[in-house]
């Protein structure tokens, strides 16, 4: 999250850091690291291919796995409270949810 925060001040530093900014990294990391397994001929196999070859993919949320058969991702979540300037304090860990 560092790298992003840094990005962040140096290039938009008066735009409000908020949940919707974090959810965007955390969904665009997978599909940025798809794209670079996909490589330079990319079609839509290739990038499916790339996708279910993701197994325990460690960006700024919890770990991603992609697989023929599930495309989720994960099943994790983190209880959070957003704060009056927009930052959000975190009140749990990831959790795995089970059902």
């Amino acid at each position: 999250m560092v790298k992003y925060r840094a990005w962040h001040q140096k290039y938009e530093p008066k735009e409000r850091w908020g949940i919707f900014y974090s959810a965007g990294i955390l969904f665009g990391e997978p599909l940025v690291e798809g794209l670079k397994r996909a490589g330079k001929n990319l079609t839509v196999d290739t990038f499916v291919q790339a996708m279910e070859g993701v197994k325990d993919f460690q960006g700024i949320g919890p770990p991603i796995t992609f697989t023929p058969t599930n495309h989720q991702g994960g099943k994790h979540v983190f209880f959070g409270q957003v704060q009056q300037d927009g930052t959000i304090k975190r009140l749990t860990d990831w959790v795995k949810i089970t059902k």
